[in-house]
């Protein structure tokens, strides 16, 4: 039972952080063609008006356009939501 908690309590915050938001502005800032695996660095606002930088994992099935390629320091807006791996990633990211 306790563990149901601490997931509703993640899943909240993260919730709050990324979905509720809607797409989020970053950049490419790592990508491996062979293996199709990347990151996107995006810069969050909190609660408190600070702002923190944060690294999302990526697949390239998540590339909108269907290219499963994407240039390192691409701009792109993404949408943050669970992943495979029960980690959240980027499940949409268009290229801007």
């Amino acid at each position: 039972m306790e563990d149901n908690k601490l997931t509703h309590i993640a899943t909240s915050k993260s919730r709050w952080l990324f979905a509720e938001r809607g797409p989020i502005s970053g950049r490419v800032s790592k990508f491996d063609y062979e293996s199709g695996l990347g990151e996107i660095s995006l810069a969050v606002k909190q609660l408190d008006e600070t702002t923190s930088c944060v690294d999302v994992f990526f697949h390239c099935i998540s590339i909108e356009d269907g290219t499963r390629d994407i240039e390192v320091s691409a701009p792109v807006e993404v949408l943050i939501g669970p992943g495979q791996i029960e980690a959240y990633e980027a499940i949409s990211v268009k290229k801007i």
